[in-house]
């Protein structure tokens, strides 16, 4: 399906705004749902130029993408509300926490890439709004990883979509200011 139903949208960015209420922006006192509309503005403007992209998978999964990781949701509505496609989309930008901390990426990083071409712009759409000044209260150290871990998205996914990846390769340039 190519094309997106306003009010399924609507619904998404419902649910969203449901799950992550009491969450912010790490930072800020912003609302949580305001980062979910950048990535979902991000991957549309990316989708909206690709031959066959299924924008639909797209838009719903980018306005859901932290939902399993960061909120108490049961997959199953999900599944019930928008299909499985937009669940595995969703779960494939999910990190497992059952694994240690320091292959939870490369893992995300394994399924996205053998998956769906709008998740893998997904992917690099939200490392690019998520590649803005680092809150006050990171260290270098993770300043440093976080910049690390930019690079190897680009290396991993910037074959799926040649525009998006130049974007985050910006960024990242952008970014590296903050490592001194």
């Amino acid at each position: 399906m190519n094309n997106i139903n306003i009010d399924e949208l609507q619904n998404a960015i419902d649910m969203a705004e449901k799950y992550h209420r009491s969450q912010t922006i790490k930072g800020s006192e912003r609302p949580y749902i305001i980062h979910c509309l950048k990535v979902l503005a991000e991957t549309q403007n990316s989708l909206y130029g690709m031959p066959g992209a299924d924008i639909r998978l797209g838009a719903l999964c980018a306005v859901l993408h932290d939902t399993l990781e960061d909120t108490d949701i049961n997959p199953d509505i999900m599944i019930d509300t928008f299909g499985i496609d937009v669940m595995e989309g969703v779960q494939a930008m999910t990190k497992d926490d059952s694994l240690p901390e320091e292959i939870q990426l490369k893992d995300s990083l394994q399924r996205i890439a053998s998956g769906r071409l709008e998740i893998m712009v997904l992917k690099m759409c939200d490392r690019i709004v998520n590649l803005a000044p680092p809150p006050d209260f990171w260290t270098k150290e993770k300043i440093l990883s976080y910049y690390n871990d930019s690079i190897e998205i680009y290396n991993t996914l910037g074959h799926a979509d040649e525009y998006t990846a130049s974007r985050l390769m910006s960024k990242i340039r952008f970014y590296k200011q903050y490592l001194k």
